[in-house]
C-alpha cells in the first residue's frame, strides 16, 4: 500500500463545472483502480493525496504528469503505508476558494498560505490539512 501527496498548479482556470467533471472522472477511475484520496483546490493550485496499491499509484501519478490541465506537479510525500487513511473517499474534494473560514472551526489555522514551498518545508502540514478536511466533511 502506498500513499502519495502531490501539489500542482492549473494551466488554465477551472470553472466550477470543470472541477465537478474532474471529480466525477476521478471517482470512476479511482474506484476501478482501488485508489482512495482527497483533493483540495485553492487559487489555481491543487493538493491531493492518493493511496492504494503501489502499481496503481505509480500508474496514476504517471498519467497525472501527462495531464495538460496542470503543471509543476511535484510530490510532497511518497511512502509505503500499512493502512488507508482516506478509506471510503474514492476522491474527496473541497474547493477552498468558496469555503468561508467560519464554516469549519479551526479552518483558519490551515487556510493560508497554500503553496508548494510551504508543504515542501513541512510535508506533515500537507497531510494534516488533507486529514482535517476528510474528518470535517
Amino acid at each position: 500500500m502506498r500513499r502519495m501527496i502531490y501539489f500542482s498548479t492549473e494551466t488554465q482556470p477551472f470553472s466550477e463545472q470543470e472541477l465537478e467533471a474532474l471529480l466525477e472522472q476521478s471517482i470512476k477511475s479511482n474506484t476501478q483502480a482501488g485508489i482512495t484520496g482527497f483533493l483540495l483546490y485553492k487559487r489555481g493550485n491543487f493538493l491531493q493525496v492518493i493511496e492504494g496499491p503501489d502499481l496503481a499509484i505509480h500508474d496514476l501519478y504517471a498519467a497525472l504528469r501527462k495531464d495538460k490541465r496542470h503543471k509543476d506537479l511535484v510530490p510532497v510525500e511518497d511512502k509505503a503505508v500499512e493502512r488507508r487513511e482516506f478509506e471510503g473517499w474514492q476522491m474527496g474534494f473541497q474547493n477552498l476558494d468558496i469555503l468561508s473560514n467560519n464554516v469549519i472551526p479551526g479552518f483558519t489555522e490551515y487556510s493560508n498560505p497554500f503553496s508548494y514551498e510551504e508543504f515542501q518545508e513541512n510535508p506533515d502540514r500537507a497531510h494534516q490539512l488533507l486529514m482535517f478536511f476528510a474528518r470535517h466533511l
